[in-house]
Parts: C-alpha cells; sequence; structure tokens
C-alpha cells in the first residue's frame, strides 16, 4: 500500500496539496514519453540544444531531423527506478540526480545499446516526476524507423513510436574561419573562442550554425539564415550570405564608428 496527494505550484513557496488517499501498488511498468500531432504519435527524443529528432518535416511547426550514429539522444519518461538522494512526491529537481540502480537497459530495434553509451539516466532537472536517458546513438545502428524499448528491471516499454535514423554524417576536414573564407552547404571551419573552439557549419538546411563542445559532442549555440554575427563569443569574424546561391564568406566585422568629439 502507499499513499496518494496530489500537489499543485510544487516550485512556489507554498505548494498546495490535497489530502491524502491510499493505493495498493504493484510493479511498475516504465514508459516513454510521447506526444500525438493528428492521428499520428511521436517519441520525445532531443538533441543537447532540445531540437525534435524525427523525419524532415514531420512535425508542424518544428524544424526536426533524423539523428545519426553518434550523436547524444535524451528519452523523457518514467517508472526507470528510484534515484539518488531520494525525490519527495511533488519535488521539483534542480541538478542531476543518478538512478539508484543500474539494471537499465536500452534497445533500438533489436540493438542493445552499450553501457558505455548510457550517459545519464536518473530525474530530469526542473520537473516533478519525469525521469530522462541521455545516451549516444551507437555507430552500428542502421538507417531508418526503429522501435525504442527500455527495460527497467527487467520490465520493458510497450512498443511506441520510432527512432528516425539518418546516415553517418559525412566527416569534413575543417579550416580556420578566417576572413575571405566560402563555405558551402555541409562544409565547416575551426573557430579559436576565449576557452575553447567552435566550429561553423553550414547545415543540410543551409543556415550556419556556430557549434561549441558539448561533451563527446557538438552541441549548437546558435544559427543564422542570412548572416551569423559571433562577437558575441569574441569572435573577430562574422559570415554572411550570398543573394544568389548557397555560398557563405566569411567577412572582417565592421569598425566602430568613432565617438563624436564634444563641442566647445
Amino acid at each position: 500500500m502507499t499513499s496518494l496527494r496530489v500537489i499543485r505550484f510544487c516550485d512556489s513557496p507554498a505548494p498546495k496539496a490535497s489530502e491524502a488517499f491510499a493505493l495498493s501498488t504493484v510493479a511498475v511498468r516504465p514508459d516513454l514519453l510521447e506526444f500525438t500531432e493528428g492521428e499520428t504519435s511521436h517519441l520525445v527524443a532531443l538533441r543537447p540544444n532540445l531540437e525534435l529528432i524525427a523525419a524532415p518535416g514531420a512535425i508542424q511547426a518544428h524544424r526536426t531531423r533524423p539523428v545519426s550514429p553518434g550523436d547524444s539522444v535524451t528519452v523523457l519518461g518514467s517508472g526507470f527506478g528510484q534515484v539518488v538522494p531520494e525525490r519527495h512526491p511533488g519535488e521539483v529537481v534542480h541538478g542531476l540526480r543518478d538512478l539508484a540502480s543500474g539494471n537499465l537497459r536500452l534497445l533500438i530495434g533489436q540493438l542493445q545499446v552499450p553501457a558505455r553509451d548510457l550517459v545519464y539516466a536518473g530525474a530530469s532537472p526542473h520537473y516533478a516526476g519525469l525521469q530522462q536517458l541521455t545516451f549516444r546513438l551507437p555507430a552500428t545502428v542502421s538507417p531508418g524507423a526503429h522501435s525504442v524499448r527500455l527495460l527497467a528491471g527487467g520490465i520493458p516499454t510497450s512498443i511506441g513510436p520510432m527512432l528516425e535514423v539518418a546516415m553517418p554524417a559525412p566527416q569534413v576536414t575543417a579550416q580556420a574561419c578566417t576572413p575571405g573564407l566560402e563555405l558551402g552547404p555541409l562544409e565547416r571551419c575551426t573557430l579559436s573562442l576565449a576557452d575553447l573552439d567552435g566550429v561553423v557549419e553550414i547545415d543540410v538546411d543551409g543556415k550556419a550554425c556556430l557549434l561549441v563542445p558539448s561533451g563527446t559532442v557538438n552541441d549548437r549555440w546558435s544559427c543564422g539564415e542570412a548572416a551569423l554575427d559571433l562577437g558575441s563569443v569574441s569572435a573577430d569574424v562574422r559570415i554572411e550570405k550570398a543573394d544568389d546561391d548557397d555560398t557563405w564568406t566569411l567577412v572582417a566585422p565592421p569598425e566602430p564608428e568613432p565617438e563624436a568629439m564634444p563641442e566647445g
């Protein structure tokens, strides 16, 4: 037996709780978060920049792309197991809390993801009751749509929406980002920032994006459709798109205008 209360305004100084009532419990089945658009259900699978993973155009009003082997993926759900420190009912977690038990398996189609590629499993920060699993997609996963199943303590999630996997991203040799350099689709250059190295890449949609290292993957920092100013990361270049084609050119930023001298 256990007790249940409904708590509102969990993250406020004065949360509101209902009266407790008793429930009988059985073994918990883990579940992965999905959402429905029209008659189609989608697995909530996210890149590190919170971009939804799906086939291009699959979700209205959202930019979506398939995931490639080696990319980082986060799926959300519940019933993965207890976390440490234990989360209290209605508590909003700030920071990471790992699962108390490592008895967690992830299947992509028929392939079990190696334990070394399970980056984090535990509470999802800034939410009450939500859990997450972040993993690297193994290089051996073939392109196509694959079912995702999670087993917690040997109990599997039900078979639901698929994870869309693309061909591995092509390996492109990066050049230094210097004024005058021209870049086309899927080309990139490297950029030295204050305390790390970044990458400027022209993505599959023809946008220029700044990527910065995030663990073992590159995370999108910002993108531009016609120009991308890199001054916000202390870079001394900007990149602009030509009006008549998909070529982007790195240029030096304009010199600041001198301040007017006070009269008199």
